[in-house]
C-alpha cells in the first residue's frame, strides 16, 4: 500500500547518508559531493518515519552500512536556501523518504 505525501513541518530534521570517501578528512566534514542530487533531487529520510541508524541501513545490497555517516539537516533551514524545496516522497519501501529539490550551489 502506497503511502500517503505529507507537509512536512520546518522544525522536523532530515537525515542523509554520506559515504565515508564524501568525508573532507582535513576539515573532518562532508565534502560538497555528499549534498549532490541523484535523479530529481537529493535524497533524505525524514525523521519522523526513520532513525539514523535506519536511514544508514537502508543501503544497496553489498554495501556496508558501516562505510556511511549520517548528518542531520533541519528542514526550515533548507528551505531558507535560494532555490531548495523539501518534498516527501514516501516510496513503497520507505515512508520517510523526502527530496530536496533545485541546483545545488557549491559554496567557496
Amino acid at each position: 500500500m502506497p503511502y500517503e505525501a505529507e507537509e512536512i513541518p520546518n522544525k522536523d530534521f532530515l537525515f542523509r547518508r554520506i559515504h565515508k570517501s564524501q568525508i573532507d578528512l582535513v576539515n573532518d566534514k562532508p565534502g560538497s559531493g555528499a549534498f549532490s542530487d541523484s535523479g530529481d533531487g537529493m535524497s533524505t529520510d525524514w525523521d519522523k518515519y526513520s532513525t539514523p541508524h535506519e536511514t544508514r541501513n537502508r543501503i544497496k545490497t553489498n554495501t556496508d552500512p558501516l562505510d556511511y555517516g549520517i548528518v542531520r539537516l533541519n528542514t526550515g533551514m533548507i528551505r531558507n536556501i535560494e532555490d531548495q524545496e523539501v518534498i516527501h516522497t514516501p516510496e513503497d519501501y520507505n515512508r520517510a523518504h523526502t527530496d530536496i529539490i533545485g541546483k545545488k550551489k557549491i559554496a567557496n
